[in-house]
């Protein structure tokens, strides 16, 4: 979809259909305002679409190779112990005494390495299939520079008595890859500066271990390969995030302006949700609590007075003598008799339940007031025996009433106290349940999630736009040129020597464990009269647990060979960006024709795959399929699925594997190409099917001959 944008007066009547933001002006929102705005907030579309486009139009690569091992905290772990091992090699003669370059460098080993710790920390075992934005997962690119200049000249110098080549690289690697996944800073806020430099550090790192030497005859080799890969791979996309090569246009400048519209609309959006989220909960708190102390509440005040000064017998106290305080009694009951007897019905009248005695004792003592001056003249042991004592117990129990009543009122609360909307009623209970649902996690979810892709994007447009061309001030650029030389020497590693060296290893070690499998398929075929069916002849015990071991062993040196090829494939499609034309290069030239081997390849095995997947579709008498995201009847579905497109050729199945076969080598020929392999041993799939199906068919995981 192209990318329209909108006048600032049309974008702008673009809202979010949040109820709060239609309050009045200056008015305190009420509980009802903030559930309005969770029950019913969301973006709107228009607005949704606006944001969609302009991130698409914006859009950094995202992906990650499959083979890069992802970052969690055990690669946290293993670069934090890398480090480590790597500076333990600096405390001998590596740069001649210079203890100032050793000093630096083991400052900012430590630091990076808190780093990593306080990263594992916070991020638990969570593991991301996303490259880290740079806003995500940041590390301070000073220390890094540090680091990776001291290692680059540890290496280079190669003057170090301890420096075992091979773990150094391998342990090096280890950091390399790890670091070059994440955002770069500096404590100072200049992120692009001190990111670029850091990015040129690292490249100059991985420039210095590709210029000593490969053999890739061990597995420790090829894994080092790999993961330097995967960090030159991570520096391109950290070089693409860092917008180091943009040249602002007015373009730009127009997306600024949108962007900057848009990223208002979801700021206000994620603010008004907030505070409905937060004070919803404390305004329900607050009207709960005035519900609970408005019940009784004047009786509670009528009688909690008079009960502090009734609820402990009188008797002489310094200064004031028993009498007096009868009489201080006898005046205010005698008061606030008619109020009492007002609000004390339900306690005096008769009753059938179990207060019906207490009831009557009540109100028999509330009579007695009727004749005061009797009360007065009793003595204060009399009073308190015959009167005070039980007109206490009396509001003593009106009192845990009340208490026992507010306790039940805060009980149902939740499910008696209604919020109004308007056009609907929300208990408290529904409410809590709408704080807990997932429709309005989906959407606090998406409140979010655009707010923060439109801040990223909007400090992405002002890093672009605040460049300047032949300005005397300082470009902020981190070292461009060198990042600019470095990824160019670092490419002619990867699309050049070393990448060959790499791919063409991979072929022949998965082409040799191909013909492997060959040779032990036949041979069991052979040895234990396996039909392609799966029967097998009349064997003995013994013989049928030698041909599950054959079987089994088979099946891995199939696993082996397609794993095997398969890191060829991952290299060619992580580096796929930078095979461009080879020119006169030899050995680019064999990459690219590697590269486009491996695409063809890859091409033929999916469209035998959707065959494969139509047949069985056909079998339970389906009509249609879904091929490539489109739904199509099974005679379009086998149309597009066995035609094969490459450079402008329209081919089927078997006009492509010919194809394959005379443009990039025949079966056993050294000039094989790896997607010539990949096909030979994804030919091999039905056969390895079979060994598997014997293999579990004659329950070979529990046969042993060893106790008979």
């Amino acid at each position: 979809m192209s990318y329209v944008r909108k006048g600032t007066s049309a974008l702008l009547s673009t809202v979010l259909t949040l109820s709060v933001l239609a309050k009045e002006p200056d008015k305190t929102p009420s509980i009802s305002d903030y559930v309005k705005t969770l029950k019913y907030a969301k973006i709107d579309a228009s607005l949704k679409e606006e944001i969609r486009q302009i991130l698409e139009k914006n859009k950094l690569p995202s992906t990650r190779p499959e083979f890069c091992p992802l970052n969690n905290t055990m690669t946290y772990k293993q670069t934090v112990d890398s480090l480590k091992s790597i500076v333990t090699v600096f405390q001998d003669d590596c740069f001649d005494g210079n203890q100032s370059l050793i000093d630096q460098i083991l400052t900012s080993s430590n630091e990076l390495e808190a780093q990593l710790n306080k990263l594992a920390e916070e991020q638990g075992k969570e593991t991301k299939d996303v490259i880290p934005a740079t806003e995500d997962v940041k590390i301070d690119g000073i220390p890094l520079t540090q680091l990776m200049n001291g290692m680059n000249t540890l290496f280079s110098n190669n003057k170090c008595t301890n420096l075992d080549k091979t773990p150094f690289l391998e342990r090096s690697a280890d950091v390399i890859q790890t670091f070059a996944q994440f955002g770069l800073y500096s404590p100072a806020g200049v992120s692009v500066a001190y990111g670029g430099l850091a990015v040129a550090s690292i490249l100059r790192f991985i420039n210095g271990i590709f210029d000593k030497r490969f053999e890739f005859e061990n597995e420790t080799d090829i894994e080092t390969f790999v993961k330097l890969n995967c960090a030159y791979y991570d520096v391109r996309n950290q070089v693409r995030a860092l917008e180091m090569f943009d040249i602002d246009t007015d373009e730009h400048y127009k997306d600024k302006e949108v962007a900057k519209l848009l990223l208002d609309e979801v700021t206000k959006a994620n603010k008004a949700f907030s505070e409905a989220k937060e004070k919803s909960l404390v305004e329900l708190e607050k009207i709960k609590t005035t519900q609970v102390n408005n019940v009784d509440k004047e009786t509670e005040k009528l009688i909690s007075d008079i009960f502090e000064q009734i609820k402990n017998p009188i008797v002489d106290l310094p200064g004031k003598s028993a009498t007096y305080q009868q009489a201080e009694v006898l005046g205010q009951l005698v008061f606030i008799r008619p109020m009492l007897e007002e609000v004390l019905t339900d306690y005096i009248n008769e009753s059938t339940g179990a207060d019906k005695f207490l009831n009557i004792l009540f109100k028999n003592k509330l009579a007695m007031l009727d004749d005061a001056q009797s009360l007065m003249e009793m003595t204060p042991k009399d009073f308190n025996s015959k009167f005070l004592n039980d007109i206490s117990s009396s509001f003593n129990r009106v009192l845990g009433t009340i208490a026992k009543k507010r306790e039940s009122t805060k009980k149902v609360f939740d499910e008696t106290y209604t919020i109004d909307l308007g056009s609907e009623k929300l208990t408290v209970k529904e409410f809590n349940e709408l704080l807990k649902s997932k429709e309005l996690e989906k959407r606090e979810k998406e409140l979010t999630t655009a707010l923060e892709k439109m801040t990223e994007l909007n400090k992405r447009l002002d890093t672009i736009i605040a460049k300047k061309e032949y300005s005397s001030e300082d470009s902020k650029d981190g070292g461009l040129r060198e990042i600019i030389k470095s990824l160019d020497i670092v490419k002619n590693h990867v699309y050049g020597k070393y990448g060959k060296q790499f791919i063409e290893k991979m072929r022949d070690l998965s082409e040799s464990q191909n013909k492997n499998f060959d040779e032990k398929f036949d041979t069991f075929k052979e040895r234990y009269f396996v039909n392609e069916s799966g029967d097998i002849g009349n064997l003995s015990e013994d013989e049928k647990l030698n041909a599950c071991v054959d079987a089994s062993t088979g099946r891995e040196i199939w696993v082996y060979s397609q794993k095997l090829s398969e890191l060829g494939y991952d290299f060619l499609a992580t580096n796929n960006d930078i095979f461009g034309d080879p020119d006169k290069n030899k050995d680019r030239k064999i990459i690219k024709s590697h590269n486009d081997s491996a695409v063809l390849a890859r091409r033929i095995i999916t469209a035998k795959n959707y065959m494969k997947m139509i047949a069985n579709a056909e079998s339970f008498g389906k009509t249609e399929v879904e091929i490539e995201g489109k739904n199509l009847s099974i005679l379009e579905a086998k149309e597009e699925a066995s035609t094969i497109r490459f450079y402008g050729k329209v081919m089927t199945i078997n006009e492509a594997q010919k194809y394959l076969d005379k443009e990039f080598g025949q079966k056993g020929l050294k000039n094989d190409r790896i997607g010539q392999i990949m096909l030979e041993i994804m030919n091999n799939r039905e056969r390895t099917i079979l060994l598997q199906d014997f293999y579990k068919g004659n329950d070979c995981d529990t046969m042993t001959t060893i106790t008979r």
